[in-house]
């Protein structure tokens, strides 16, 4: 997901909240185990 904001923005903390997905779903190997949620960037310029 990406946010532009339409003014300059100044602040001193960033908070990120995610939700995985939930349970796995029949016909996923891992069917009925909770989804792992990864995340390997987040960019704030």
């Amino acid at each position: 997901m990406r946010l532009d904001a339409t003014a300059a923005v100044t602040a001193r903390y960033l908070r990120v909240t995610a939700q995985n997905y939930g349970l796995l779903p029949v016909g996923h190997e891992g069917a009925g185990k909770p989804a792992f949620l990864f995340t390997d960037e987040i960019l704030a310029q």
